[in-house]
Formats: C-alpha cells, sequence, structure tokens
C-alpha cells in the first residue's frame, strides 16, 4: 500500500492517476472540502486505465495521532501537501505545514515502518549558480544568501527528511523547477494560465526552468521503485524566457501575447498595488515583491542526474503547455 499527501494538487493529483493505473492500493490525505474530481478528469485525460479505487482520508498533516493511524500497513509515502506563497505573511502557516507538517509525516512514517518516502522539495532550497552553469544537486543552499519565507520552510523540511533517513528511514527528495501540466488553474503555479487567457499585456524578461507535472509524478514513483535511496534529484526538463511561455500559451488561447515589458519600475508599482488589494480582498496577491524580484531574474537548471542514473526521458515545455490548455478546454478548469 502507498500513501499520498497533498492527493489534489498539481503534483499529488498526478501522483495519484498514475498509481491507481498500476493497480497498486492507494491511500490519500485530503482535506474535507477538496476537489477529488481531478484525480479522474486527468485519468480520463491521459487515457490511463483505473485499476484500483484512492482511499480518501479526510485530515491533515498536522495531527500526528492520526498520520500513525493511517499509515498502518503502508509501505511507501509519497509526502506532496505544501503551503507554496510569496506573501510574507502568510511565513507563520508555511512554517507549520511545510517544516511541522513534514516532520509528523517523518515521525509517523519512522513508528509505522514505512520502507520508503519521498519527499516534494523545490528549486527553490538550492544554492545559486557556480560560473555560469544551470543549478544542479551540487549547488547548495548558503546560509548568508537571502531567502523568502517558502524557500525557508522547504528547506528545513529537507533538513527533516536528512534527519529522518539518519535514523534509518530510506529517502528520496526531487526539487522540481517551474511545474506545468494538467490541473486547477485556480491553484499553484498554472495559475499563470487563468491570466494569460484574460489576456496579458505585460511580460518580464526573466527566464527559469520547467517540468510537466506528469514528469514529477513519473520521477517520482520510478525512484520509490528504485534501489535508489536518500538521494536527491533536480527535476527540470528544459529551461526558458518567461516570455516563451507567455507567447506560446497566447497563440494556444487564442489570445494577443503580451507586448509591453514590465521592467522593475513598473513591477514595483504593480507589487505595491496588488498588496493594497490582498489587504481589502484578503486574497493572495497576483504579483508580490519576491515573485517581482524572481520574474526579471534568470534562472537555470539541470535535471541530467536523473537520466544519468534511470534513463529518465522528458516531456517537452511545449507538451506540457498544450497538455495544460487541453485540459482547461475540456474539463473546464
Amino acid at each position: 500500500m502507498v500513501f499520498v499527501t497533498g492527493g489534489t494538487g498539481l503534483v499529488g493529483s498526478h501522483l495519484l492517476a498514475e498509481l491507481t493505473a498500476t493497480g497498486i492500493h492507494v491511500r490519500a490525505l485530503k482535506r474535507k472540502n477538496s476537489k477529488i474530481s481531478i484525480v479522474d478528469d486527468l485519468i480520463d485525460f491521459y487515457g490511463l486505465e483505473k485499476k484500483s479505487e484512492i482511499e480518501w482520508i479526510d485530515g491533515d498533516i498536522l495531527d500526528f495521532y492520526l498520520l500513525k493511524d493511517v499509515l498502518k500497513g503502508v509501505k511507501h509515502v509519497y509526502h506532496a501537501a505544501a503551503m507554496v506563497s510569496l506573501t510574507p505573511a502568510k511565513e507563520k502557516q508555511m512554517r507549520e505545514i511545510n517544516e511541522t507538517g513534514t516532520a509528523n509525516m517523518l515521525n509517523a512514517s519512522i513508528e509505522a515502518g514505512v520502507a520508503k518516502f519521498a519527499f516534494v522539495s523545490s528549486i527553490a532550497t538550492l544554492g545559486n549558480s557556480v560560473n555560469g552553469y544551470p543549478v544542479d544537486e551540487s549547488c547548495m543552499w548558503q546560509a548568508d544568501e537571502k531567502h523568502y519565507p517558502y524557500a525557508e520552510t522547504k528547506f528545513r523540511a529537507e533538513m527533516e527528511v536528512q534527519r529522518a533517513s539518519m535514523e534509518g528511514l530510506k529517502t528520496i527528495i526531487v526539487n522540481p523547477s517551474y511545474i506545468i501540466g494538467p490541473g486547477d488553474t485556480t491553484r499553484s503555479s498554472i495559475q499563470l494560465f487563468s491570466e494569460i487567457k484574460k489576456g496579458m499585456p505585460f511580460y518580464t524578461t526573466g527566464s527559469t526552468g520547467y517540468v510537466h507535472a506528469r514528469d514529477v509524478a513519473s520521477a517520482l514513483i520510478m525512484l520509490m521503485e528504485s534501489d535508489i535511496e536518500n538521494e536527491r534529484f533536480v527535476l527540470s526538463s528544459e529551461n526558458r524566457p518567461l516570455k516563451y511561455v507567455f507567447d506560446v500559451s497566447s497563440e494556444r488561447l487564442n489570445v494577443k501575447p503580451p507586448k509591453i515589458k514590465a521592467g522593475k519600475g513598473l513591477l514595483e508599482i504593480a507589487w505595491r498595488i496588488e498588496y493594497l488589494k490582498s489587504l481589502i480582498t484578503g486574497k493572495e496577491p497576483l504579483i508580490s515583491k519576491i515573485s517581482a524580484e524572481i520574474s526579471t531574474t534568470d534562472y537555470k537548471y539541470s535535471g541530467q542526474k536523473l537520466i544519468d542514473a534511470t534513463g529518465f526521458k522528458y516531456r517537452s515545455l511545449n507538451e506540457a503547455i498544450n497538455d495544460t490548455i487541453d485540459f482547461m478546454q475540456k474539463y473546464g478548469y
């Protein structure tokens, strides 16, 4: 039996779709009002055969005693649940969910005798590039670097994973780059597509690495079933400017691509306006000071280690974009 957290999120829903197609008994944790139909929609979209049902558990990773109960008889744990926010006001919640929640999952897994634990981390926990080479697993976090709250919480969560591995739990950490793939476009990284669909006049000059959500799920399952343990893997298919994603997606959605370059001055005005709007509405701002800085920076990542270790073949960024838009249009997300 396997256990998945974050099963209605972008990575978790892909994991569940792929796992149920193998016929493995799957148990998944969700919040009470989470939309679980996303998993069946993914199974249908990818043309997978559903060979096993999902045993859904209502609960929270902050409830240690619940975790101890639901992990009984579980062989493998995929921990994909996390809170992602670039808003400093959410730091306390992120620390609880990303740090304490991960520690709870690990401690409960050790007590339950889980054989192997996979943790979905982030490229945000990695250090900067050396001599201009793409960031990979050797680029370690530096204490003197400027890090934002989300990155810090995921880094501390990784420290918990390493602690658990020293206590005897076999672990895997994956650090995906920017994840794109079919899912709920009101959540996660693919909110971007909802904004592109409305017609975006502005673009930013930064670049980053991208990976298909289905590749993240496939890589996790492959690594879990392998003899590889206590290793980390950057998951990234290719590096592209953000404008490339805007242009390709705009063409597919039949809207005008952005034409106005948003410089630092314009972005500073934008994030301040969004901050004021968030105070009034209580909603997450579309752009923050941190995301504005990130969107004008060039990042490059290498997923070569996974290829060398397993022969893994990544899907292209264009396939990820097309799948996302096809899914939006077919299922109304």
